[in-house]
């Protein structure tokens, strides 16, 4: 769990890739992942079903309030919104 308030947490997702299986059908499986940048505590969540819902359920029980997210993702942005962090997407920062 991020515990901390004020530390930057980046949060991305991650899918199967084609890594030399070129043509080839892989699954496909997202996971929620971030890391803290001071100290760096990480955490991983596989998820079935992406939506802003279980995103917001997933971040709220890992990363505490208050603590500043960067995310490219569009899904993760939108889950953030409904919690009291500072999210940072790209290189706009928004204060919620």
């Amino acid at each position: 769990m991020i515990e901390v308030p004020g530390v930057i947490v980046e949060i991305e997702k991650k899918i199967g890739k084609h890594k030399h299986n070129h043509g080839k059908r892989i699954e496909e499986v997202w996971v929620i992942s971030a890391i803290e940048r001071t100290p760096e505590k990480t955490f991983d969540v596989e998820i079935e079903e992406t939506n802003t819902e279980n995103i917001y359920i997933i971040l709220s029980q890992y990363v505490k309030e208050g603590s500043i997210v960067h995310t490219v993702v569009e899904i993760i942005f939108s889950a953030c919104k409904f919690l009291i962090w500072i999210i940072k997407r790209s290189i706009i920062q928004k204060t919620l």
